[in-house]
């Protein structure tokens, strides 16, 4: 991937889960940032190379009026790894679940123009 592109999940799981251990993988691979942003229910000292973790209590401390206004166990808690991804300088967010193995071509550049058959 040629962009600055950053890959966002949110997840409960540990960082023993095998989608989360191939991304952190991979992304270090393919040169590309990764964010997992937990909740409450996350594990404590969740520890995983090349991914930065946004547990619940650091979410909540995020340099973000937002990050204060959302509550646990709330999806919009993806919006902390959005804005990190931002902060970073990313050109490209791409957001994923923790029950995901990527395929070869999710590495593969995108472009913000779609052609579609119709």
């Amino acid at each position: 991937m040629t962009t600055k592109s950053h890959v966002v999940i949110t997840s409960i799981a540990g960082p023993d889960t095998p989608a989360l251990r191939v991304f952190a993988r991979q992304c270090a691979k393919q040169g590309v940032a990764f964010t997992v942003v937990g909740d409450a229910k996350s594990p404590a000292g969740f520890h995983l190379d090349n991914c930065d973790f946004w547990g619940f209590e650091r979410g909540k401390r995020a340099p973000f009026t937002l990050a204060g206004l959302l509550r646990a166990n709330s999806y919009a808690r993806k919006n902390i790894g959005y804005l990190v991804a931002i902060q970073g300088g990313a050109d490209a967010i791409i957001e994923t679940d923790d029950d995901t193995i990527p395929k070869p071509e999710f590495w593969h550049e995108r472009s913000r123009d779609v052609t579609v058959e119709t």
